[in-house]
């Protein structure tokens, strides 16, 4: 499910719209890295002060499982699966016209701009995983530049089946983010590097992006 985005019907394929389609959640995702890998914290300030480092801005990218977590590796893997999927499909000429742009395969906003939706979608987490990149500046993490951080997510576990654009004040969450790990780094080196090859023929600047960071 994609975050900081506002789930419309018309973008929905299955079940009662009327009910499914709401607002974005996390339009803005600012989170606190952590000094450390913690998994229970005693309280939100204990979360944002005792091993909080300093914070980031990470917009989009997809929800996991059933909580508002944004994970680098588990998307990794999704990004990679449909980005070979789609790769093999084009071999053929039943592949190229089943995910061309606008095939009603997918039901995307980005349907029209000339690029295959499902290249779309997959940047969609891409985007999102670039923005988790240690910058050099970070107190605690600086040395480790150029690597990625593993996950953002709320602080505690809340219920499952709540809506991602209200919950927040209800389960008093705030959004941290996880040390840099080389699992994450690596999943995002490989999903860049495919997506690089295959963006290449639709926008050159992109699959450049993608192939330096």
């Amino acid at each position: 499910n994609r975050s900081g985005i506002d789930i419309e019907a018309s973008y929905i394929t299955s079940g009662d719209t009327s009910t499914l389609a709401h607002k974005g959640g996390h339009k803005s995702d600012k989170a606190t890295v952590q000094k450390q890998w913690q998994n229970d914290y005693a309280s939100k300030e204990e979360a944002t002060g005792t091993y909080g480092s300093s914070t980031i801005t990470a917009n989009g990218g997809w929800y996991d499982a059933g909580d508002h977590g944004k994970y680098v590796v588990n998307g990794g893997i999704s990004v990679w699966t449909l980005q070979n999927m789609y790769e093999r499909a084009i071999q053929t000429e039943e592949g190229v016209a089943k995910f061309a742009d606008g095939a009603d395969t997918m039901k995307i906003p980005e349907a029209g701009d000339d690029v295959p939706d499902i290249l779309n979608e997959a940047a969609y987490e891409l985007d999102f995983i670039k923005e988790m990149k240690v910058d050099s500046s970070e107190p605690t993490w600086g040395k480790y530049a150029g690597l990625y951080y593993h996950k953002l997510h709320d602080h505690k576990w809340t219920g499952l089946a709540t809506r991602p654009d209200n919950y927040e004040e209800e389960w008093g969450t705030t959004r941290i983010v996880k040390p840099p790990t080389f699992a994450a780094t690596l999943n995002y080196a490989a999903c860049a590097a495919q997506a690089a090859r295959l963006w290449a023929p639709y926008d050159k600047t992109k699959a450049e992006e993608y192939l330096k960071t």
